[in-house]
C-alpha cells in the first residue's frame, strides 16, 4: 500500500513540475559572448541538440572558459531568471539543464560537442561520478551555481542553446 502511495506522490510531483514547465516556454537573453535560449522543455541530450539547430539555427551550449560560465550564471542572477520562478524554487538538478559536454567518443574524455574542444575546467557538483555504462553528458545546474553532473544522454533534461557572436 505504501508503495502504492508513494507511486501516486511521484506522479502528481512529475504532473505538477510538468505544468510548471509548459507555462514557462523559452528564456532568451544575450550577453557580449552569445545569444543565449534557456529551454523548459524536457528532451534527450540528442534531441536537444536537434531543437537548438534546426528549429532555432543555434547550439547546445558550450563553457569552453570557466569565465563564460560564470558570465552566463551572472547575467540568469542580474535578470532574476532564478527568482522569478522561472526555475522552479526548490530545484537544483530536479531541473537541470544539457550542455553540449559528453564523454560519448571516449569515455575518458568530456569534450564541448559543438565546438569540438576538450572539457578544460570541470565544475562537478560532487566528486564526479561515472553516468551508467561510462558514457554521459554534461548537465548544469542552475540552482548550484553551475554546477555540473553527468547522467545518461537519454535521459530527458531541460536544455540551453546558444548562438555565438
Amino acid at each position: 500500500m505504501s508503495g502504492n502511495i508513494f507511486l501516486l506522490q511521484l506522479l502528481i510531483s512529475i504532473l505538477y513540475f510538468a505544468s510548471l514547465l509548459a507555462q514557462e516556454g523559452e528564456y532568451k537573453f544575450s550577453n557580449r559572448d552569445a545569444d543565449y535560449l534557456v529551454v523548459n522543455d524536457m528532451q534527450s541530450w540528442e534531441n536537444a541538440k536537434k531543437y537548438c539547430k534546426e528549429k532555432k539555427q543555434m547550439q547546445l551550449v558550450s563553457f569552453e572558459t570557466q569565465e563564460k560560465m560564470v558570465k552566463f550564471i551572472i547575467n540568469l542572477y542580474k535578470r532574476d531568471f532564478l527568482q522569478s520562478g522561472k526555475v522552479h524554487p526548490n530545484s537544483s538538478f530536479v531541473f537541470a539543464y544539457w550542455t553540449s559536454g559528453n564523454n560519448l567518443a571516449d569515455p575518458n574524455k568530456f569534450i564541448w560537442d559543438t565546438v569540438q574542444m576538450p572539457v578544460e575546467y570541470f565544475h562537478w557538483l560532487n566528486k564526479h561520478e561515472e553516468a551508467p555504462g561510462g558514457q554521459g553528458c554534461i548537465l548544469m545546474g542552475l540552482k548550484t551555481f553551475g554546477r555540473w553532473t553527468n547522467a545518461s544522454c537519454d535521459m530527458p533534461n531541460l536544455f540551453i542553446c546558444e548562438k555565438p557572436h
